[in-house]
């Protein structure tokens, strides 16, 4: 078990996916000391011995790191322990209203760091605890104010579920065709892989990557049209809208 008097303490409120992505990543780092507040708590985190139990003995925390649900934010409130700053993975969640239940400093931050660069809201916390907790949580972007996450919300935070849904959409009709469901899987995920590589590492617009597939009279270029024609651009726009003001009422 890591244990030294200069390890910051942190405390990880829910071990969900989430939770637990932030946790592996905190483990990985022998100057954080691992604290869990989760009834429902996997037993592989549970038997790990550089991970403690929330207790009563605990008081005092470095830090707070908030990983669950909106609906579940009255946890927050019941905790007896007191933290020098806290960072929110709660999607949709003002800062006012996690004062009102737990008192800050707060730091909000976009609640799916698992698939891509933390989104934080920038803040007056200038603390060396939050700091560290950043840098060891790995690559992180900036945005002026809870205003601003309204506009990556929907990108960045709605959009695994989208592109997943797009997946989904790929693959039941691999397996509709009579096609094995694990090879039609294997074949998708390696589409997707193969496109994040060409768009990370191309010099070309992407309009001209998509007619260089495109050829004219061919398979790509017919399944392009029918989705001209049924207005899927504009369509995706008007979904990432409805996401963009829904965000607006909420932070």
């Amino acid at each position: 078990m890591k244990t030294n008097a200069d390890q910051l303490k942190v405390l990880v409120v829910g071990a969900g996916r989430l939770g637990t992505y932030v946790i592996n990543k905190l483990l990985c780092h022998d100057e954080f000391q691992i604290i869990v507040h989760d009834p429902f708590l996997r037993d592989d985190l549970k038997n790990n011995p550089d991970i403690y139990m929330l207790n009563d003995a605990i008081t005092h925390v470095d830090c707070l790191i908030a990983c669950i649900k909106p609906k579940d934010i009255e946890a927050l409130s019941s905790l007896n322990v007191s933290a020098d700053v806290c960072i929110s993975f709660l999607a949709g969640t003002r800062e006012d209203t996690l004062q009102s239940v737990y008192p800050g400093p707060w730091v909000l931050a976009m609640p799916n760091i698992c698939l891509s660069p933390i989104v934080y809201v920038k803040t007056n916390v200038d603390h060396p605890t939050l700091h560290r907790i950043q840098k060891a949580l790995g690559p992180a972007c900036f945005v002026d104010s809870g205003k601003d996450m309204s506009m990556v919300t929907p990108l960045s935070g709605a959009g695994p579920a989208v592109v997943w849904t797009f997946f989904k959409a790929f693959h039941e009709w691999g397996m509709q065709k009579g096609m094995n469901s694990d090879e039609c899987f294997k074949m998708m995920l390696d589409l997707f892989h193969g496109c994040h590589d060409m768009l990370k590492n191309s010099t070309i617009p992407i309009d001209e990557m998509i007619q260089q597939v495109a050829s004219p009279g061919g398979v790509t270029e017919k399944m392009l049209s029918h989705l001209t024609s049924r207005n899927f651009e504009k369509t995706l726009h008007e979904a990432f809208q409805m996401g963009f003001d829904k965000c607006k009422s909420i932070i």
